[in-house]
């Protein structure tokens, strides 16, 4: 982080000689650095919210392992229709979901909460799960403590098929009542798939968008965006820096590789095999250097630590595409690199005074 910001501050000195010599007065709107993003529980000016995931059994075995302070924030998910894996525990193949167990492991982290809508829309926009929406605030509010909902998550993600206008209209309509009961500790945060293979219908992102008032965040998820050179996170982040929101990365995990098996493969069927060191340069080293180069808009950070081969839902035969192992702790190079880079003074953990210092407005 320290080489980047070195770097930020001798292009903005030779930007400042030309202009001198040029009579420019603008800095380019796109210059990494040029204004921090900031917003509702942003973390200060030159950190980084970093953020475990994603279900209890996860970031149970991550803590024991991992020798870093606790993190930032833990994450957790749901569905309106159920409200399951809040107060009580919920297993659907992917881990134990369980939010109150993982806010009291860990106290001085804020919360990071996915809510499930597929097929649950019309309900909302109709009036007629204003109940379930009521319950969901009382819960949240309960926590006293940060939480970012991923409303919608993946808005325009295939699988989801979310219709854009009905989407807006569920996001309006949900913001309003959180607005009208003084729900103040929930952040917003619009996440879209940043998938390779494209949005839903082909919609352009703003279809989805429901207007600056209404969104705290801009999230998106990272797991093979080098597939596609990494175009439709830059668009997010574009899109961010126009609207002038900070950017979470809520999900991101190295898709395909295994930690513990040092292989790769697209299918689950054939698998090439890697060594550590060249893991973590084909997918940790791109992630970092990009929450580096973007540092001004990239606030928070979230990592799927979990063995996904081991799990229901995303292991053999793999209905659900091949993901592979991404525990940090299956193996001593990725480990000891994972945490000499998340022991840099930018990254923000949990700590006793975290929530005093996001912002709150």
């Amino acid at each position: 982080m320290a080489c980047h910001a070195r770097t930020v501050m001798q292009w903005f000195v030779l930007f400042g000689l030309l202009c001198v010599v040029m009579g420019c007065t603008a800095t380019p709107p796109d210059a990494p650095g040029a204004g921090v993003l900031t917003g509702k529980f942003a973390p200060p000016t030159g950190r980084t919210l970093f953020i475990i995931g994603q279900d209890n059994d996860t970031i149970t075995d991550y803590l024991a392992a991992v020798d870093l302070p606790a993190p930032g924030g833990v994450t957790g998910y749901t569905s309106l229709e159920r409200l399951e894996g809040l107060a009580s525990a919920a297993d659907y193949g992917a881990g134990t979901i369980h939010l109150d167990a993982a806010a009291n492991q860990n106290p001085d982290s804020a919360l990071i909460l996915g809510l499930y809508l597929v097929d649950y829309l019309d309900e909302i926009n109709d009036g007629e799960v204003d109940d379930r929406i009521d319950r969901l605030l009382m819960l949240l509010a309960g926590y006293e403590r940060p939480v970012y909902l991923r409303f919608g998550y993946e808005f325009d993600g295939n699988w989801n098929h979310y219709d854009p206008e009905a989407f807006v209209a569920a996001w309006v309509r949900f913001y309003d009542r959180m607005m009208a009961q003084n729900v103040t500790n929930v952040a917003m945060v619009w996440q879209s798939a940043t998938a390779c293979v494209g949005r839903y219908t082909n919609a352009p992102l703003d279809a989805w968008y429901p207007g600056d008032h209404y969104v705290d965040w801009v999230g998106v998820s990272w797991f093979t965006q080098a597939d596609c050179n990494y175009q439709p996170i830059g668009e997010m982040v574009a899109f961010a820096r126009e609207h002038n929101k900070p950017v979470m990365i809520a999900e991101a995990a190295p898709q395909q590789y295994d930690t513990a098996e040092q292989t790769h493969s697209t299918s689950g069927r054939s698998f090439k095999s890697m060594s550590a060191a060249q893991i973590w340069d084909a997918w940790y080293a791109p992630f970092f250097n990009y929450i580096d180069t973007n540092q001004d808009t990239i606030r928070a950070v979230a990592y799927i630590n979990t063995d996904w081969d081991n799990q229901a839902m995303w292991g053999s035969p793999y209905r659900n595409g091949y993901w592979g192992d991404s525990r940090v702790q299956a193996n001593d190079l990725i480990l000891d690199r994972w945490q000499t880079q998340l022991s840099e003074e930018a990254w923000l953990h949990g700590s006793p005074d975290l929530f005093s210092t996001l912002n709150r407005q």
